[in-house]
């Protein structure tokens, strides 16, 4: 009996992010270490960095993100809805949809608007089971941000 040994390649590792792609990646991990000044200058940079849509919903997602970071639902929220016209991904998409509905149980009135935002965010194909499950509960009880 013999033993045939086959070499297994190891996967070659993904390519580097280079111009807005790069510039994005940077700005998530600003904006995950909370640095929210670093986070805007580099989302804002790579709208100048690239004019595809989806590229420019990501960055626009991320100054909504920033805004609420910074304590200005106003803009965050005109910022979401910008995402919603620039055509993006599965997961860009249900999360401004997600926020968005957060933002209106937030507003006097705002409750049949929010359901309408979390309907939406749970037709979204290709979201994340995380949005589905915030955008359930938002269905079933109004989110409140307050402490």
């Amino acid at each position: 009996m013999r033993t045939v040994h086959v070499a297994v390649a190891a996967p070659a590792p993904p390519p580097a992010l280079t111009g807005a792609a790069k510039t994005l990646d940077d700005a998530e991990h600003a904006f995950s270490d909370r640095k929210a000044a670093a986070a805007k200058e580099l989302f804002l940079r790579s709208l100048q960095e690239t004019d595809l849509n989806p590229m420019h919903a990501k960055a626009y997602y991320g100054l909504a993100r920033v805004a609420l970071l910074e304590n200005d639902p106003d803009t965050a929220e005109r910022l979401f809805r910008k995402v919603l016209e620039l055509d993006p991904d599965p997961g860009v998409k249900s999360w401004s949809l997600l926020y968005l509905g957060r933002l209106s149980d937030n507003t006097q009135g705002g409750r049949e608007q929010a359901k309408e935002f979390y309907k939406s965010a749970l037709a979204v194909e290709g979201g994340s089971d995380q949005v589905r499950q915030l955008a359930e509960q938002g269905l079933n009880q109004a989110f409140t941000n307050k402490k």
